[in-house]
């Protein structure tokens, strides 16, 4: 099975480092032009492939889910999920992470084994899923970049923080 998790473009607590409650934290022009150009890079990739899109409930994934999704096909359902948001305040890297084992459990569940499962979510759950597959003691030094797209393929790190298709954008 292959993961193809793709962290949400910029947001204003992002850009503004401050936080926000969650519907006051949407995307900023330059989070959605991220999306955009993820999700022309993505329609590439995707284009013979099977695959379904899974989503956090937050804003800011929801608005790069369904930006990414116009780019590659707007008939696609997105299925939002609220064990993809972020990492709670007095959660653990690990406790995340096995938040996000029981949403693929059933992720597998009802998917084809041929499709692949793409997912768009936050920077810390990210954290915790490629901290787990390299097995690293410490996950708050893995790097996430906005509109970032990790990889996994049978459990196993196949890529991490590509930004290729954010060239010029990056600071």
């Amino acid at each position: 099975m292959k993961l193809i998790l793709i962290r949400h473009g910029e947001s204003l607590s992002n850009k503004n480092k401050t936080p926000l409650n969650n519907s006051e934290n949407t995307l900023t022009s330059k989070g959605e032009e991220q999306a955009h150009l993820c999700g022309k890079a993505l329609s590439l990739y995707l284009e013979t492939r099977n695959f379904r899109f899974y989503a956090s409930t937050s804003v800011r994934a929801r608005l790069t889910a369904e930006i990414i999704n116009n780019e590659i096909d707007p008939s696609i359902d997105i299925k939002y999920d609220s064990r993809l948001i972020e990492k709670r305040l007095q959660e653990s890297y690990e406790e995340c992470f096995n938040r996000f084992q029981n949403f693929i459990a059933d992720a597998i569940i009802s998917n084809n084994a041929n499709e692949e499962i793409i997912i768009f979510t936050h920077g810390n759950l990210i954290q915790s899923v490629i901290g787990n597959a390299l097995n690293s003691p410490d996950c708050s030094i893995i790097e996430t970049t906005n509109c970032g797209v990790s990889m996994l393929s049978d459990g196993r790190v196949i890529g991490y923080n590509m930004v290729l298709h954010l060239q010029g954008m990056l600071d």
